[in-house]
């Protein structure tokens, strides 16, 4: 009860003044000193530190050091902040921690910390980026404001989305990837945003179709000739010294799928499967549904997912037939196949009338 009590007092005491988070290591090994002497000794240490006499150092989310002195009361307030950028939102065996990022949502640990003043393009951790993301899918699960942040320091946007696709498709771990996956359905779900929506349109628009084979591209231009006359503008448009990045663009909801392919096929018909794994099938089926669902997305979308053969891939792979692939195949699967028919029909319908 005395514990609960704390958390509650350190909890209203931040809500007020903004400046205090958590009680720091310090005052944790002062509640709970024993009398003997090397705690007496470090908290000697600490004493003098915070008197400004010893300088401390800490590395910041990007790698430089940080220097501050126990004089500057805003030197100090946010040290128990910095210590968690380097483990947030890591834990060992429970994948994220969803205290803590409910604490830490809680502290407007984004707002405060993580985007106005410490992210830099380029020089952002991985961590660093990470971090965002979680606590960005945190807001929405809570369904508060989530680019409010954003919309004030839009300049390192662009950066850090630029960042978070490249996560997507490199070497993260599976947590971390349903992660990245989750915040990307969510800032396809917010095309309402300016900011939001000048860097995902790009993912969707007409000139995807560039990851589409030859003879499927030729075949759905004749269906549509006023699509033709933009594909060509398209192709004159690109300069040398974008081209490189704007392919990268175009092709990464294919590569996306791709990738997720050869994850679902690796998973065996019988045996262990992680929940990570089967985790990461179900989100990626959602923002898959999401994109067929929505009318500026599914236009182009569609038909590259068509290419891809993915709902044929995933009923061919064994997790749907697995008793923990239910969810996969009943409710995710199911619909995405529902709404591929419907748009066929829809964009068919539209081509022939």
């Amino acid at each position: 009860m005395l514990l609960k009590a704390t958390v509650i007092v350190n909890l209203l005491i931040f809500s007020v003044s903004g400046s205090e988070y958590l009680p720091s290591e310090a005052d944790s090994e002062d509640s709970n000193a024993d009398g003997n002497d090397e705690e007496l000794d470090a908290n000697e240490q600490n004493n003098e530190t915070a008197n400004g006499d010893v300088p401390e150092t800490d590395d910041g989310p990007n790698g430089e050091t940080e220097t501050c002195t126990g004089n500057d009361d805003d030197g100090n307030e946010w040290d128990d902040i910095k210590s968690t950028v380097r483990q947030f939102p890591y834990t060992d065996n429970e994948g994220f921690a969803i205290r803590r990022t409910m604490m830490l949502e809680f502290s407007q640990y984004l707002e405060n910390y993580l985007w106005p003043n410490n992210y830099v393009t380029g020089l952002a951790s991985h961590e660093h980026m990470m971090s965002i993301v979680v606590m960005l899918n945190e807001k929405f699960r809570e369904r508060v404001p989530a680019w409010e942040a954003f919309k004030k320091r839009p300049e390192n946007f662009p950066g850090f989305f630029q960042q978070m696709l490249e996560a997507c498709l490199g070497v993260a771990s599976l947590r971390e990837k349903t992660a990245l996956i989750v915040f990307l359905n969510h800032a396809f779900n917010s095309m309402e945003v300016e900011l939001i929506r000048e860097q995902v349109k790009r993912l969707v628009s007409l000139s995807m179709w560039v990851s589409l084979q030859e003879g499927r591209r030729e075949q759905e231009l004749k269906k549509a000739p006023k699509w033709r006359k933009f594909w060509m503008k398209i192709n004159k448009r690109d300069s040398p010294e974008t081209k490189q990045k704007l392919e990268w663009e175009r092709k990464f909801l294919h590569r996306l799928m791709l990738n997720f392919i050869d994850t679902l096929e690796a998973i065996p018909s019988k045996g262990e499967v992680s929940g990570e794994t089967i985790q990461y099938c179900e989100r990626f089926l959602e923002l898959m549904i999401d994109l067929e669902a929505l009318l500026p997305t599914r236009r182009f979308f569609n038909t590259v997912l068509d290419d891809c053969h993915l709902v044929v891939r995933c009923y061919l792979a064994a997790l749907p037939h697995r008793d923990d692939g239910n969810l996969f195949a009943q409710v995710s699967l199911c619909t995405l196949c529902h709404l591929v028919l419907q748009s066929n029909i829809k964009m068919y319908s539209n081509c022939l009338f």
